[in-house]
């Protein structure tokens, strides 16, 4: 996937996101969950599909959005920057929104540069199932339906321990120390090492 193809799916994604909220029967407020239910699973058959066809070695960064590997980084991205767009004041309501989708904001930007690309596709692929257990059963409830959430909480808490898995997998893979240097018309101004 090119950068004008990625951009042209945001462009698309931003829409989708901003002609729920203006058309959802329900009302704006509750097109946010419906719209955050639809995001987890688009997230979870594009990461899946991207782990299926990965063929690049698991140690490997992204390199960047564009990346097919990068793809479900690159919709975390856009999920959190419509939803400061077009959720402002849902999320006004609960800050909590705002720090989760912030850090996110900066993580994604961060994330396709550093090894682990696709143990990073893994986690984010499993973290999103387990949201969409917390929206399935938050819809299971509105239409009436008994429940105790005790399948929510345990889907989510597991899914939270594989992700983990997968963070420990990339932490095993990072560099424990990186070497920076200042270069200025190829002579080296300044260097050092970060532990």
């Amino acid at each position: 996937m090119n950068v004008d193809s990625l951009l042209a799916v945001w462009v698309a994604y931003f829409a989708v996101k901003l002609g729920a909220r203006i058309l959802h029967p329900r009302g704006a407020a509750a097109s946010w969950d419906d719209t955050a239910l639809l995001h987890n699973i688009l997230s979870v058959v594009v990461g899946a599909y991207t782990i299926w066809s990965y063929d690049a070695d698991t140690a490997s960064a992204c390199r960047a959005f564009s990346d097919p590997a990068a793809i479900v980084i690159a919709m975390q991205a856009i999920h959190s920057i419509t939803d400061f767009v077009v959720y402002a004041k849902e999320m006004l309501e609960q800050p909590i929104f705002i720090a989760h989708h912030g850090i996110l904001v900066v993580i994604c930007f961060v994330l396709p540069t550093c090894p682990g690309c696709m143990y990073t596709t893994w986690a984010m692929t499993i973290g999103e199932a387990g949201s969409a257990s917390i929206a399935v059963d938050a819809l299971w409830r509105r239409y009436g339906f008994p429940s105790r959430g005790l399948k929510r909480v345990v889907f989510f808490g597991w899914s939270r321990a594989f992700s983990l898995y997968f963070l420990y997998q990339i932490v095993l893979i990072t560099p424990s120390q990186t070497e920076f240097t200042l270069l200025s018309e190829r002579k080296e101004l300044l260097s050092f090492n970060f532990p």
